[in-house]
C-alpha cells in the first residue's frame, strides 16, 4: 500500500516470529518523517528495544525523512546497539534512502551484510549475543577485553541477569502504565 504524496507521518505495527521462533516486530513507516513527527518513531520504537528481539523499520511507503527524522532513526539504531540482546534494522529502502544514508555515511551503520570482528572474526550483532555488539568494526567483547573501560562496563550490565530483569520490568511497567 502505497502513500498519497504529502501524506503526514504514520506507522503501524506487527510483530511476528521469524524461523528461530524469536519475535520480529516490523514498524511499518508511512508518509514524512520531519523535525515536527520525529519524537513519535522515538516514542514508539524505543520501548521495543527495552523489551529486546528484533525490530524491522520498514521504509517502504516512507515519503520522506528530513535531517531531525534522520537523526531519529541513528539515535534508535545507537540505543539499540548499546542495549544489547536487540536487533534493530532497515527494510525495504528506497532508492533516495539508500543515497541519503551513503552520502552521510551511515549506510555500513544500517547494513544487512554480515560482519565479522575484526580482531577476534567473530560475526557482529548476533541478536541475544550482546558481547558480539559492533563497536566500530570490532566486537565488544574483544573491545572488553583490550582494557576499554567503558565496553567493560556496558558488558558487564548486558551480561548481568539480574539488570537485565531491572530492565524488563521497568518496560512492563511503561507498557501497563499506558494501557490503564
Amino acid at each position: 500500500m502505497s502513500t498519497a504524496p504529502g501524506t503526514p507521518f504514520h506507522y503501524e505495527i506487527e510483530e511476528t516470529e521469524n524461523e528461530n521462533d524469536f519475535k520480529v516486530t516490523v514498524v511499518k513507516c508511512r508518509g514524512r518523517l520531519l523535525s515536527k513527527n520525529a519524537t513519535e518513531i522515538r516514542e514508539v520504537v524505543h520501548p521495543l528495544i527495552l523489551r529486546g528481539d528484533r525490530i524491522v523499520l520498514d521504509f517502504a511507503d516512507l515519503e520522506y525523512v528530513d535531517s531531525s527524522g534522520l537523526g531519529a532513526i541513528v539515535g534508535l539504531k545507537v540505543s539499540a546497539m548499546r542495549h544489547g540482546l536487540c536487533v534493530l534494522e532497515l527494510r525495504n529502502l528506497t532508492p533516495w534512502m539508500k543515497q541519503l544514508l551513503t552520502i552521510t555515511n551511515l549506510l555500513q551503520l544500517f547494513s544487512a551484510i554480515s560482519m565479522k570482528c575484526r580482531i577476534c572474526g567473530q560475526e557482529l550483532n548476533i541478536p541475544f549475543k550482546p558481547e558480539t555488539l559492533d563497536c566500530g568494526g570490532d566486537c565488544l567483547k574483544c573491545m572488553a577485553d583490550s582494557g576499554d573501560p567503558e565496553c567493560e562496563e556496558t558488558l558487564r550490565r548486558l551480561l548481568d541477569p539480574d539488570t537485565r530483569k531491572r530492565e524488563i520490568d521497568a518496560y512492563e511497567a511503561y507498557r501497563t502504565r499506558d494501557a490503564s
